[in-house]
C-alpha cells in the first residue's frame, strides 16, 4: 500500500520548516485551500445539474437534510467543510435557507462526534464537556428541527441580521467579538477557579501536634494535595501527604473511603495485613472541641482478620466529605480502651 501523497507532503513541511507559528500559518493556508478546492470539485458535480436535481437529492426532506449533514460532517470531522459547501449553494438561490437549515443543524451535531472520540479514552472531566458539547447541539436540533414555525422564526432573524449586516459592516464585526470572544472571556474569568488554601492543625492524646497546608480548589471532584509543615505523629500511621477525591471515594495517600449508607462494608489490604472497613454511623454533627465542629461526619471501623497476631486492635476514622478531610483516628485494643487518639484542634480556611 503506496503512502498518501499528502501526509509525505505535510511530514516533510512540518520537519523541513521547525517552526510552530509558520507551521500553523500553512496549516490554515492549506485548510483553507482544501476548502475552495473541494467546493469546487462540488460545484462541478451538482451546481451544474438543474436546481431541482440537487433539491430531490439532498434537501427535499428535513429529516433526510439533517441526517445527511450529522453523516456528512461526521465523515469528514470538519463543520467547516460541509457548511462552507452548502453556503455559496443558499447564496446563488439554487437552495432555499429554509431548506438548508436542517443540513446545518446536523452539521452541528456530526460536528461533536470529533470530540468524543479524542477523549474516548481520556480522563472523565474530557468526557463531561465532549458530552456536554454534544447535548447542548442536540437539545438545539429538539428545539428547531421538528418545528417549522420555530424554525423560521430563526430562518426570519439570520435574514434581517444579515440585511442588517450587509448594510452596516460594523454590526456584524461587532457581534463576532462579542459572540467568540468578549462574552466567553468574561464568563471564563468570573467562574474561574479560586485556591482555597487550609491550615489543618492535628493534636493526640499525648498533647503532640502537627500542622498540615491543604490546597484545594473551590470545584468538586477535583484533587488537591496536603503538604507537611511540621509533624510529630504518633505510631498508628503515616502524615497525610496526598488527598483526592473521585465522586463518592476520597482518597487519603493509599488509603481510601467510601462515602455510602450505614452499614456499607469493603475489604483491603495495608502493611498490618487483610481488613475490612466498614460504616458504622453517620452523624449529623461531631464536636471535637468548643470551636471545631463538622457536620455530616462518616464514622468508618476497620478491623483486622489476622486480629491475633495484632492483639485485635482496630481503628476507627471520622471523615468530613464537605471539607474532604480526615478529622479524627482512633485506634483501639481488644478491650475498646484507647490506645491512640489524633483529631483536628484548629483550621483556618483562606481563597
Amino acid at each position: 500500500m503506496k503512502p498518501d501523497i499528502s501526509f509525505i507532503l505535510i511530514f516533510y513541511i512540518v520537519n523541513i520548516v521547525d517552526n510552530a507559528l509558520i507551521s500553523f500559518l500553512l496549516s490554515f493556508i492549506l485548510l483553507l485551500t482544501a476548502i475552495n478546492l473541494l467546493s469546487g470539485l462540488i460545484s462541478k458535480v451538482l451546481i451544474s445539474d438543474p436546481k431541482e436535481n440537487l433539491q430531490n437529492l439532498i434537501f427535499n426532506n428535513p429529516w433526510k437534510s439533517f441526517g445527511i449533514g450529522a453523516g456528512l460532517t461526521a465523515a469528514v470531522q470538519s463543520s467547516s467543510i460541509t457548511t462552507s459547501l452548502v453556503i455559496p449553494f443558499v447564496a446563488t438561490n439554487r437552495i432555499e435557507l429554509k431548506n438548508a437549515t436542517p443540513f446545518i443543524i446536523g452539521a452541528n451535531i456530526g460536528t461533536t462526534i470529533t470530540a468524543l472520540i479524542a477523549v474516548l479514552f481520556k480522563s472523565n472531566a474530557a468526557m463531561s464537556i465532549a458530552v456536554t458539547h454534544l447535548l447542548f447541539n442536540v437539545v438545539g436540533m429538539f428545539i428547531f428541527l421538528p418545528f417549522p414555525m420555530v424554525r423560521n422564526l430563526l430562518i426570519s432573524f439570520a435574514s434581517k441580521f444579515g440585511a442588517l449586516t450587509f448594510r452596516h459592516r460594523l454590526i456584524g464585526f461587532t457581534y463576532i467579538i462579542f459572540t467568540f470572544f468578549i462574552i466567553p472571556f468574561t464568563l471564563i474569568f468570573f467562574n474561574k477557579t479560586n485556591t482555597k488554601i487550609t491550615e489543618v492543625t492535628y493534636q493526640n492524646n499525648s498533647n503532640k501536634e502537627r500542622v498540615v497546608i491543604k490546597k484545594s480548589v473551590v470545584s468538586k471532584d477535583y484533587p488537591f494535595a496536603i503538604k507537611q509543615k511540621e509533624s510529630e505523629i504518633g505510631s498508628m500511621s503515616d502524615p497525610i501527604v496526598n488527598v483526592s477525591r473521585q465522586n463518592n471515594i476520597i482518597f487519603f495517600n493509599r488509603d481510601f473511603f467510601i462515602l455510602n449508607d450505614k452499614g456499607y462494608c469493603w475489604d483491603g489490604e495495608s502493611n498490618l495485613g487483610k481488613y475490612k472497613m466498614c460504616i458504622s454511623d453517620i452523624l449529623p454533627r461531631l464536636k471535637l472541641s468548643k470551636t471545631v465542629g463538622f457536620d455530616s461526619v462518616y464514622k468508618f471501623e476497620q478491623s483486622f482478620y489476622n486480629s491475633q497476631e495484632l492483639d485485635s486492635i482496630k481503628f476507627e476514622y471520622y471523615v468530613s466529605p464537605l471539607e474532604n478531610l480526615l478529622i479524627k483516628t482512633v485506634k483501639k485494643d481488644k478491650v475498646d480502651s484507647i490506645l491512640f487518639e489524633e483529631k483536628v484542634s484548629s483550621f483556618v480556611t483562606k481563597y
